[in-house]
């Protein structure tokens, strides 16, 4: 979801490269707020996305008639997982990220994540570089198996 909102204006124009670095830094950018502003830039967005899946598998449904059963029921089951879980108002954050840490724990640890694969992808095209670089030398990095 955080990935999502990169803003498309960001990389209009540029290379593979330059759109790289812009969301590593917007990445880096999102990980930098307080923990109630990341909540609060995140909720709507998952929020968003459950709707979102919900109109989709009930679109789905409708398609297909509600056929074959077992996959109906399957489908009707999954929608109510997610009613459930938003009635509950779970965790909108990956499950394994909670296992064992409260809410505050969870939340600190995602936005290190994020900002650490943010400063990841904003070094990625110089390390692709210098990998090319390495290899042109006879040096490789990794040996095939």
């Amino acid at each position: 979801m955080v990935i999502h909102s990169f803003p498309l204006n960001l990389s209009s124009g540029s290379t593979e490269a330059d759109r790289t670095v812009a969301l590593g830094r917007y990445l880096q950018s999102v990980a930098k707020l307080g923990s109630q502003d990341f909540i609060e830039f995140l909720f709507p967005r998952y929020l968003r996305e459950k709707a979102r899946l919900i109109t989709e598998m009930e679109q789905l449904l409708r398609t297909h008639g509600g056929k074959p059963q077992i996959w109906a029921e399957d489908i009707r089951g999954s929608i109510d997982a997610i009613y459930a879980t938003l009635e509950m108002r779970a965790s909108p954050y990956p499950r394994d990220l909670c296992l064992g840490r409260t809410p505050g724990e969870a939340t600190a640890l995602l936005l290190e994540l994020i900002g650490s694969y943010g400063e990841l992808l904003e070094y990625w095209p110089d390390i692709v570089i210098a990998a090319k670089e390495l290899r042109e030398r006879g040096i490789r990095l990794a040996v095939p198996f």
